[in-house]
């Protein structure tokens, strides 16, 4: 609740991605639990997750700079440099 409150549910949601797999995997190293089927489920899952999203967002990136080059490269073929910023 804290981290919502100070910033924004979505840096809280990635907050939970990133550490639900490291309290995982920090409890079998340092506690000697068991490593059975639903935690590795659930590793599984939010690793799934967590680099889905950063896949997300690289190819949203690499979207975006591709269509602000067209639109840099259009404007200067015509030469309307007005149209091209953002």
């Amino acid at each position: 609740m804290g981290l919502i409150t100070c910033a924004s549910s979505l840096l809280a949601g990635i907050m939970i991605a990133v550490l639900l797999p490291l309290s995982q995997v920090l409890s079998v190293i340092f506690l000697h639990e068991k490593f059975d089927g639903p935690k590795g489920i659930a590793l599984v899952l939010s690793l799934w997750g967590f680099a889905s999203y950063l896949y997300g967002e690289k190819v949203q990136k690499k979207r975006e700079a591709q269509k602000m080059e067209h639109q840099m490269a259009l404007a200067k073929k015509t030469g309307d440099l007005e149209s091209a910023a953002p």
